[in-house]
């Protein structure tokens, strides 16, 4: 058993040493340091770890995901293991600067450390997340790996049945409903939530690229027959875009606003299923990076242009906001502020009003969610040297993809029969 052991620990140590090539912070002193600090046991100790990559090609942008398996002995001398995932900002320059310029490591940060613990004193049933184990560097994320608890991830590619939307969204509306009544008790929680995306300091970044992007996706659809009256409306948008996702974006003074999760699409949510029959029973929320506050339809536009499996959408739009909206309005019951939740008519309004944040993001991002692994968007082609075509060009592969193609003309339908292409 002890031969066994070390040619585990050795063969860990190996793996480690090649998997962190990149990141020599990354030791079994940092990871011991991390579980003293998470167990209050300044006598553990750690006997191995195990490094591998956390994510697949085409499944994650914006940060390096790692997973480590940690053997190790409590201070009474008790083996155990514990799986965490490590995150880190990307290798790739270009990412790296994006990353640097939204902050969103100290987002994430923030609502790990502080954002979900104060929601968490206000029920006794918050949305579920990972456990957090705070790190002394501020641009490293490290978590529970929730897959030891059976959270699995979805198949971005296929997108989510009606079963798993409603769950995300009950989880959804929890968060949001839990925020809006904490930034009521401490408006100073909005001080650390300004919008890093889509403000006037990153216009003349978006327009370099944005419009581009809308002129490379309108080229595109004008080649798929009986499409070709979408590409003058895409075409159309290119040059106000950008003014009018900053104005969608800004808190309304007199509506109800919450704090968003900002990416909340089908990859940022893992799924518990029931034993017997595979029911999706739980979801835990990951990825905090782009929180906002604003309107609760921000989160709802996104995710729905996003993240759902063929013909859900066309067929259950009413039904899932009315989920929404009753799992809100239960999220804050218990705490007295039901009363200052929007009503479903309002929230209805609402969330057609923003009908171009969801469009927007089918028209940039949706590609890169249905993408298969060659159809991804190649990040390492791009330097800080690159230019606005080059910047184009490493999307383009992913819009002429075959799952995009088909979930994309759904989606022009839909916004076409939704009137959305008359609204200008």
């Amino acid at each position: 058993m002890e031969r066994q052991r070390c040619s585990r620990d050795i063969a860990g140590q190996v793996e480690m040493s090649l998997a962190t090539a990149t990141t020599p912070w990354l030791t079994t002193d940092f990871l011991a340091g991390l579980l003293r600090r998470a167990e209050d046991d300044p006598a553990l100790t750690v006997d191995g770890v195990e490094v591998r990559p956390a994510s697949a090609q085409g499944d994650n942008y914006a940060s390096d995901l790692r997973k480590v398996e940690v053997d190790y002995r409590d201070g009474g001398g008790g083996r155990r293991r514990r799986s965490l995932v490590v995150k880190t900002p990307p290798e790739l320059p270009v990412m790296r600067r994006f990353v640097a310029e939204l902050r969103l490591f100290q987002k994430e940060v923030f609502a790990y450390s502080r954002l979900l613990p104060a929601l968490r004193t206000l029920t006794s049933c918050p949305p579920v997340t990972p456990a957090y184990l705070p790190a002394d560097t501020p641009d490293i994320v490290v978590l529970e790996d929730v897959s030891s608890r059976g959270f699995k991830m979805a198949d971005r590619k296929t997108g989510l049945d009606l079963a798993h939307c409603r769950l995300a969204l009950r989880a959804l509306a929890a968060f949001h409903g839990l925020s809006a009544e904490l930034v009521r008790r401490d408006p100073a929680v909005i001080e650390h939530l300004p919008e890093l995306v889509h403000n006037t300091g990153r216009r003349e970044t978006q327009m370099r690229f944005i419009p581009n992007t809308y002129d490379s996706l309108a080229d595109i659809v004008e080649t798929w027959p009986g499409y070709e009256r979408f590409a003058g409306e895409i075409r159309r948008r290119r040059d106000t875009v950008v003014e009018d996702l900053e104005r969608l974006v800004v808190p309304s003074e007199d509506g109800f606003n919450v704090v968003n999760h900002g990416d909340f699409w089908v990859n940022n949510m893992l799924f518990r299923y029931s034993e017997d029959a595979g029911r999706p029973e739980e979801v835990c929320l990951i990825d905090f990076q782009i929180l906002r506050y604003g309107s609760p339809a921000l989160d709802l536009q996104y995710f729905l242009a996003t993240s759902l499996a063929r013909g859900v959408r066309e067929d259950h739009e009413d039904e899932l906001l009315a989920s929404y909206h009753e799992a809100l309005r239960a999220s804050t019951s218990t705490l007295g502020a039901a009363r200052g939740v929007c009503g479903l008519d309002r929230l209805r309004k609402d969330f057609q009003d923003k009908t171009l944040y969801g469009f927007h993001a089918a028209c940039t991002i949706l590609c890169a969610v249905v993408a298969e692994p060659g159809d991804a968007m190649d990040l390492g082609s791009l330097s800080e040297e690159s230019s606005e075509s080059d910047h184009v060009d490493y999307l383009t592969k992913a819009l002429r993809g075959e799952r995009f193609r088909e979930a994309f003309q759904r989606m022009l339908l839909f916004y076409g029969k939704k009137g959305f292409f008359k609204s200008k």
